[in-house]
């Protein structure tokens, strides 16, 4: 009976893993966020990268096998190095302005260091964002506590350090992955995982995103490495310790992101199999047990009065679990405006439970079964195949608009896109991969099942909540760990094969190269040739969020000056956001006068704008006002210049322009409404637009050679690897010990 059940459980959640594998590959492969002009030439390269990325990875697995213990601790501190180089670069290069619920969390926690705690000094602006979402108090309040720290050191200037802060508690969620592979497996098997996870550029980006998907990741991983060091103990002081430990990531964890149940349910699984199977081990864990419950207990009543210290009574108003559940139900799965006004509409927890339910209900019978079969595979694919997870959405940028920006985020970011996909795809072939041998093998792996059943957790999850693609985020270490057993596994059958296979791969070999230099031939002609549209920033390129409307004096007949400082690039754009007062179609062709000034406020570009400069952006719904004029070059790298803005004719204005009030600005500058200062910006886009060729002609050559011979050189190197060495019987297995 109990083999029965082991080989049920494998199958059923193997191949739940290998079909969502599948499922991913599909989606990604159907995806059409890369440029170079709407052909297929992206999805060759898609391939050519994935199978790069695949022979470095196997390459090195195979060197990591056999090499030498200096070199294993070699190899760990080129890792480490090459991440800290890596992020010390971004750090530099990148200043990210925060966008959505992201913003809203730090604007709140710095009026909660500068003004005082508690809800009196909850902003009018953020009252019914925390009375309907509870689940990011304690986030807020550690940044609030971490932005008094600063300030009382005299650093005013908040996001740099959170920057940091973020990078840290990313990077300490990839130390306890590496030490839970270490712990289980061996250090070379942590050396793979750490390998992967230095290659994983969702890593370096998610620094600059101040939100729980990211600070949630050395819980999620941090409570799994604790329970392996309390079932791997023998002393009862340091079960004890270990059990201290575990609670505070497990309650801490829950109120950063509620996600860490799934590795903790995955855990009482795994013990309670462990336990039937070794009865003795029950008594040794108990009184590390009862620590844990205690300690869980005090501190998650300890959090939860600090929650309502700050927030007051507002967690009585907060949206029911079942609203996530009703709006993952429809659609596509993803946030719906509509389902807010909906639930906003019922007062009361349970009534709003009831309602919750009932539409629930509703989605359901209208989908019917076929429906629901297709949201489920379509939430699969947003959740966890977007490789790049929108990040050039997600990071908003000042007036560091730079080239790396520009080739990571911005109008160049192509090549960094495909690699992002590429990595996402080599790792779901190698969890595919994992859960065959899984499947296939009569060698059990308790720590691959438990893994497994993590991840079949997330997948669960998302199938019934709400989803986003940056929601798979905290689970990135738990498939990094499930791929590197993957990538282990067909290190040891890749000898074996191309042994049996050695006459057919010597064409193969052929094939390839030619098929390279094609290619590459293809890439340069598209990145010299086609002709896209490029722009340049002058002052940022981040998301409008929380939007305030300038509505008083300034639509009857007013003035708005709005300063800001130039970079070195010419400008031939302003885009602002904008509230129609009146129906769009009903506004003038002649609304506004704007006047482009210069550092010594002479006027060198004058627009009359109106009905033919708004268009809607259905994306953001939200309405933007764009004006073009000839280019203007700077005076000088960083001078300032002036926006003046003044309103046509005596009649009321058809619209009004935006603001952010928020604590941190998106860009140096100053406005005046009516020549009285405010303590708030203009929303405000400067750049230049124009078309050309993603790269020149010089720098198409030189990407499209570069990638030929490395492709060149990684499949040489690795068909020295594994094609010309002995023939014959396998090395012994030297990484896959439980």
């Amino acid at each position: 009976m109990k083999k029965l059940v082991n080989i049920f459980s494998r199958i059923i959640v193997s191949g739940i893993l290998i079909f969502t594998g599948l499922i991913v590959f599909i989606s990604v492969t159907m995806e059409k966020k890369i440029r170079f002009n709407n052909s297929n030439l992206w999805r060759i390269l898609l391939i050519l990268f994935v199978f790069l990325l695949f022979l470095l990875v196997m390459q090195i697995f195979h060197w990591l096998k056999a090499c030498s213990e200096r070199m294993l601790f070699a190899f760990y501190f080129i890792c480490v190095a090459f991440a800290g180089c890596v992020s010390w670069v971004l750090l530099h290069s990148i200043y990210s302005i925060q966008v959505t619920d992201s913003a809203k969390l730090v604007d709140q926690a710095i009026i909660f260091a500068k003004e005082g705690i508690g809800p009196d000094f909850i902003s009018e602006r953020y009252q019914t964002y925390f009375k309907m979402y509870g689940n990011n108090y304690f986030f807020t309040i550690i940044l609030s506590i971490f932005y008094r720290i600063l300030y009382a050191f005299n650093v005013k200037n908040v996001l740099f350090p959170s920057f940091i802060l973020n990078m840290i508690a990313i990077w300490l969620g990839v130390v306890f992955a590496v030490l839970t592979a270490i712990r289980i497996r061996g250090s070379r098997c942590g050396a793979k995982v750490l390998l992967l996870c230095v290659l994983n550029p969702i890593f370096y980006l998610m620094a600059f995103m101040i939100y729980t998907n990211s600070f949630s990741l050395p819980f999620m991983t941090g409570v799994v490495f604790f329970a392996v060091c309390i079932y791997k103990s023998d002393s009862n002081a340091k079960i004890i310790l270990y059990s201290v430990i575990e609670a505070v990531f497990v309650a801490a964890g829950y109120f950063i992101r509620a996600t860490v149940l799934i590795p903790v349910i995955a855990l009482i699984i795994s013990y309670i199999m462990l336990l039937i199977r070794k009865k003795d081990n029950f008594r040794r864990i108990l009184p590390g047990f009862f620590v844990f419950v205690l300690a869980s207990s005090l501190i998650f009543q300890g959090i939860q009065i600090k929650n309502t210290e700050y927030f007051g009574k507002n967690e009585n108003e907060n949206f029911p679990i079942t609203h996530w559940i009703m709006m993952g139900s429809h659609g596509d799965g993803q946030y719906c405006h509509s389902d807010k006004e909906y639930t906003l509409s019922v007062t009361g927890k349970q009534e709003r439970v009831k309602a919750n339910l009932n539409k629930l209900k509703e989605n359901i019978t209208q989908a019917g079964p076929a429906g629901v079969a297709h949201l489920f595979i379509k939430k699969l694919g947003i959740t966890w195949s977007d490789g790049y997870k929108s990040m050039n959405r997600r990071i908003g940028q000042s007036e560091k608009f730079n080239t790396l920006y520009r080739y990571l985020l911005g109008d160049k970011k192509d090549l960094f896109v495909l690699y992002c996909f590429a990595y996402s795809i080599l790792i779901y072939l190698l969890i595919i991969s994992s859960s065959l041998f899984y499947i296939c093998t009569k060698r059990k792996s308790f720590y691959l099942f438990f893994m497994q059943l993590v991840f079949f957790g997330g997948i669960v999850f998302y199938t019934f909540w709400e989803v986003k693609n940056i929601y798979s985020v905290p689970f990135m270490p738990f498939l990094i760990l499930i791929a590197e057993y993957g990538g282990s596994e067909l290190d040891f059958e890749l000898q074996e094969i191309l042994c049996k296979f050695r006459r057919l791969y010597k064409y193969f070999a052929m094939i390839y190269i030619v098929g390279v230099l094609v290619v590459c031939g293809k890439l340069f002609i598209s990145l010299s040739s086609n002709s896209v549209s490029l722009r340049n920033n002058t002052i940022n390129s981040c998301i409008p969020n929380e939007i305030t409307y300038i509505d008083k004096e300034v639509s009857k007949g007013g003035e708005i000056l709005q300063s800001y400082f130039m970079s070195n690039k010419p400008i031939n754009k302003l885009k602002f956001v904008i509230r129609c007062v009146t129906q769009p179609e009903k506004v003038k062709k002649e609304e506004y006068e704007i006047n482009l000034l210069n550092s010594k406020k002479e006027i060198i570009r004058q627009m009359i704008v109106g009905k033919d400069n708004i268009k809607y952006n259905q994306n953001e719904n939200r309405y933007f006002l764009t004006v073009s004029f000839e280019d203007v070059k700077p005076e000088a790298s960083g001078c300032q210049m002036f926006i003046q803005i003044k309103k046509l004719g005596k009649k009321p204005a058809s619209f009004v322009f935006g603001y952010l009030n928020r604590q941190v600005d998106i860009y140096r500058g100053e406005c005046w409404v009516n020549k009285s200062l405010q303590d708030h910006d203009i929303y405000l886009q400067v750049y230049q637009n124009y078309k050309s060729s993603v790269f020149s002609v010089k720098g198409a050559l030189f990407v499209s050679i570069v990638s030929a011979i490395t492709a060149i050189i990684l499949f040489l190197l690795f068909n020295y690897s594994y094609g010309f060495i002995r023939c014959g019987r396998k090395e012994p297995v030297l990484t896959n010990k439980e």
